[in-house]
């Protein structure tokens, strides 16, 4: 225990002793109480005057007061409870309560993360084991879920990663961070990229269009299923993130190189749809979203506008922009600086227009409240689109 925890131990002990040795020694009266005798000489000048019937009921009932012997109740007891023993009662009490709530652990489990040797296996091992068995009992501690994620996914324990970050996700639904590693673990475990993990990426861009491990589970998920392009679009994003020259950066470009390769460009187109990447064309839409009973809408709630490619398999918008839902009716521009894949919104001929309000925070048409719609909508730099909102029907 900490020095400042026995400090307001003994603190509390002395304000015991003070409390309830001392001052009940000044407070005690000089002298004692009323007596039978009092009360009769007070009733006595209460009744002044009176019949002398009520002054010999007054005198015949102090007599039988004085004649009548006291019973065992009203006898003082013999020995005095002693109130000394409040005082360490207090501090045992202070100590079960400082055991029962779980600080006591928590306090040596951060003595031993400031002091612990990376190098030692045995201390780590013991470290990570006591975070498990204290996570376990408080399973609502992110910082303890966060540590074993990261603990697991560094020692290649993906499934054991996956299922630290689940419960994180839990207790923070609205964390980029949570769903992207979320989604890293999923596909490093699995070795595919299956829609649990791609919605979590997805949902992970939607908040934060530079989360890297999105980014990079994207990249790897469409590398794998020969989507050279889009994968190279997902790393280029990260390679803009990197400083030039660090271990870094020259993995992002070697794996770039690879998947170039593979997609068959040359060197020169590669750099050049780098740049085209980075810059906005200007081309893209203007969306206007009307809500016809705005009010069943809460100001919490999270609006999704996004595109997609007419008539694509893939349900991956192209592009997105995530608003609070408030100031109705609601206008913004899609462009391609919204854009969370490899492919540009300016490059595509016709898209997908939909809007989704979900008091969640998640993405997806099973997450939303309120929906709307359009299709074939051809981007430009004057396309404009109005869209009205739609109860979901469950």
């Amino acid at each position: 225990m900490s020095l400042q925890f026995w400090l307001a131990a003994l603190t509390m002990a002395v304000g015991a002793f003070f409390f309830l040795l001392f001052l009940p020694q000044k407070w005690r009266r000089s002298r004692r109480g009323e007596s039978t005798a009092d009360w009769v000489r007070l009733r006595k000048s209460e009744l002044s005057g009176a019949e002398g019937q009520l002054l010999d009921e007054v005198e015949l009932r102090a007599l039988e007061d004085l004649s009548t012997p006291a019973s065992d109740s009203d006898k003082p007891e013999a020995k005095p409870i002693p109130l000394w023993w409040l005082a360490p009662l207090l501090v045992v009490g202070a100590v079960a309560v400082y055991h029962l709530l779980g600080s006591f652990e928590d306090v040596l489990i951060t003595d031993e993360l400031a002091n612990l040797d990376p190098n030692s296996e045995a201390a780590v091992s013991a470290v990570i084991q006591r975070i498990e068995a204290r996570a376990e009992a408080r399973p609502d501690n992110v910082d303890y879920l966060s540590l074993l994620g990261e603990y697991h996914a560094a020692r290649g324990e993906h499934q054991s990663a996956l299922e630290a970050y689940e419960q994180l996700i839990e207790l923070l639904p609205d964390n980029p961070q949570m769903l992207g590693r979320a989604a890293q673990a999923e596909f490093l475990a699995t070795g595919e990229l299956g829609p649990v993990a791609r919605a979590r990426a997805e949902a992970a861009l939607a908040i934060n269009p530079n989360q890297r491990a999105a980014l990079g589970t994207l990249g790897m998920g469409a590398f794998e299923s020969g989507e050279y392009r889009a994968a190279i679009g997902f790393w280029q994003r990260m390679l803009a993130m990197e400083t030039p020259g660090t271990p870094g950066y020259q993995m992002m470009q070697q794996v770039i190189a690879e998947a170039a390769q593979r997609a068959g460009l040359v060197p020169e187109a590669l750099a050049q749809s780098g740049a085209e990447s980075a810059a906005d064309s200007g081309i893209g839409i203007r969306v206007t979203v009307e809500a016809p009973d705005s009010a069943s809408i809460a100001a919490t709630d999270t609006v999704f506008i996004l595109a997609r490619p007419s008539g694509a398999q893939s349900r991956m918008p192209t592009a997105v922009v995530r608003r609070p839902a408030e100031g109705w009716p609601m206008t913004v521009r899609l462009t391609d600086s919204d854009a969370m894949a490899g492919q540009k919104l300016s490059s595509l001929d016709a898209v997908e227009v939909e809007v989704q309000v979900s008091p969640s925070g998640q993405p997806g048409r099973n997450s939303a409240s309120w929906f709307a719609v359009a299709d074939n909508v051809v981007p430009s730099n004057d396309t404009e689109l109005t869209l009205t909102l739609q109860p979901v029907q469950r």
